[in-house]
């Protein structure tokens, strides 16, 4: 066997390595195909699936039940006395006792439980949009996969023709080993990417299938990806659009309804009661002496306040939701500050890279064709070897792979620009 034999058999067994380990990876993909999605679909389901969504509404009607306690007052003291407390008789005295807060007390904690109920809502507001925020990014993060795949797979046939070329040309002898060997070397780089985007694609189904909390594997309808639309001026004073600034801003109104609550308690409470006794034995009326029995009951009402006489605890309780309210006005601001931050970076991105885009529309993928057709045309005609092939083809293909990278990266920035907006649909 001479050498070429022998370099051709070699170079032929690490194809079949690569083809091999392509179909290793390929039934995972394949088998992930039988359900598939929308972007919106994905949304959908997520919004009836997903197990932090229920969360977040339970929480709701967490607070919107707990609002009830508000007018609950303290247990009402019933208490029996019976004995020798009048004379020797054995007389009985039942006694109800009911302790009121002050008025203000209900009213505050009426407005705190209203206002923790909104904390709630905007909670899961926030909880949506960061859910919706993930799956957009998953979604179009897989239909950037699945248009590489088609780019890869369309330059593994180009390239797996131009192994068949240079094999043939080799066994007739009027190839080199060399040259088999460059285009043997390609075709086994195209391989190894498309094993490398199947695995990725693998990953990403089983994100979206986290996210949508779906019994089987997922993947993404096979539509075309397009460049998501550009979003105008975005103002400042806009920030509470995002759930996460509205709901910081109502933490805020949380700390001011609970100093105010614990201002109320500082005053007294009223304390009403009712009691009911006997007096067995003689009573004089009127002048007159009468004798009551057990059968013969006298009644009453009681009224009275609660004062307190160590204010240090509670005037600490009311120091303390001051200091609580600060802080969240100062997460608020700074929850505010990032906002815009975020947002600016995110803008300024996307229409950096929109920009970039409209090169590759009008120049970048028109030169990328017309390179790729006139190189295969010299090529077949003979007036370009296969170095010059090969360094042709690349560039043009480079150019495609970074339009898609770019396209990509435009689309991820408008997502996160629809976050921090919270423009859900």
């Amino acid at each position: 066997m001479n050498y070429s034999s022998r370099r051709l058999k070699k170079l032929k067994t690490t194809t079949m390595k690569f083809i091999k380990m392509f179909l290793m990876v390929t039934p995972f993909w394949v088998s992930a195909q039988r359900d598939t999605v929308t972007v919106e679909q994905a949304i959908d389901l997520a919004m009836k699936n997903n197990p932090g969504i229920r969360a977040a509404s339970q929480n709701v009607l967490y607070h919107q039940q707990l609002k009830k306690t508000s007018s609950e007052i303290p247990k009402t003291e019933v208490s029996l006395m019976y004995g020798q407390y009048n004379s020797i008789a054995k007389d009985n005295n039942l006694s109800l006792l009911q302790s009121i807060p002050f008025p203000t007390v209900f009213s505050s904690r009426s407005a705190l439980a209203k206002s923790q109920i909104k904390a709630s809502e905007a909670k899961k507001a926030m909880t949506e949009n960061e859910l919706i925020f993930q799956i957009k990014e998953t979604c179009y993060q897989l239909l950037y996969l699945n248009e590489r795949s088609n780019q890869l797979l369309q330059r593994d046939s180009l390239f797996e023709g131009l192994v068949k070329s240079a094999t043939k040309k080799l066994q007739t002898g009027e190839g080199t080993p060399l040259e088999l060997t460059k285009a043997q070397s390609q075709q086994n780089e195209i391989r190894n990417l498309i094993i490398q985007n199947s695995a990725d694609q693998f990953i990403y189904e089983s994100q979206l299938q986290a996210l949508l909390n779906h019994p089987g594997q997922l993947s993404m309808a096979r539509i075309k990806l397009e460049p998501l639309s550009l979003p105008g001026f975005i103002d400042s004073v806009n920030a509470e659009v995002n759930p996460t600034v509205r709901f910081m801003k109502q933490q805020v109104t949380n700390a001011e309804q609970l100093k105010k609550l614990e201002s109320a308690r500082v005053f007294p409470e009223l304390k009403v009661g009712f009691f009911s006794q006997t007096l067995i034995g003689v009573q004089n009326i009127n002048g007159q002496d009468q004798y009551y029995g057990k059968d013969k009951r006298f009644t009453g009402m009681q009224a009275g306040i609660s004062l307190p006489i160590w204010f240090v605890p509670q005037a600490a309780a009311v120091k303390a939701g001051e200091i609580a309210k600060t802080n969240a006005e100062s997460e608020y601001q700074q929850t505010k500050i990032n906002w815009w931050a975020q947002t600016q970076t995110a803008y300024q991105q996307a229409t950096k890279l929109n920009a970039s885009l409209n090169y590759y529309y009008t120049s970048g993928l028109p030169m990328a064709k017309l390179i790729q057709e006139q190189t295969l045309a010299s090529f077949k005609y003979g007036e370009i070897g296969l170095t010059e092939f090969l360094l042709n083809m690349n560039q043009a293909m480079s150019i495609r792979e970074t339009y898609l990278q770019t396209l990509r990266d435009y689309n991820q920035s408008i997502i996160r620009l629809e976050f921090l907006t919270n423009q859900t649909k």
